[in-house]
């Protein structure tokens, strides 16, 4: 099951992200720039356990690392403006919810055509990414 999830992603549509974005106190001038930039990340799951993820994200201020092992409980991790929050990953059957201290909830999956989804809805707002492999 995470095996499926490595390798590297590039963005190749989204939908509501500069909402999304506005609702979690962006500035206009920030999600102007996020709304072109077409992120692209590197998911690497470990050999001898398929549960410990470690993703990159690949952004305009730079990478933002999160390793984490999905049911292994409370890790800390950075957002993309430096905050650090408590986050937690689990499977919910192929999907890994991923849910933060901020109120933030993603959910990951691999669509019928291989395509990475990210939902993640923030304070009632929605956004969604689709990930090509690269």
């Amino acid at each position: 099951m995470g095996r499926d999830f490595a390798g590297k992603w590039k963005e190749v549509d989204n939908e509501n992200l500069e909402a999304f974005l506005k609702a979690k106190g962006i500035g206009m001038i920030k999600r102007k720039v996020a709304s072109k930039f077409k992120l692209k990340q590197t998911i690497e799951v470990d050999a001898a356990d398929p549960n410990h993820f470690t993703i990159t994200l690949i952004t305009p201020k730079g990478d933002l690392v999160r390793d984490f092992v999905i049911g292994g409980g409370e890790f800390k991790a950075k957002d993309m403006e430096g905050k650090e929050w408590a986050n937690c990953c689990e499977w919910e059957g192929d999907v890994i919810v991923h849910t933060s201290e901020d109120g933030t909830c993603s959910h990951r999956c691999i669509d019928p055509e291989g395509l990475l989804i990210m939902e993640v809805e923030f304070n009632g707002v929605k956004m969604k990414r689709m990930f090509a492999r690269e």
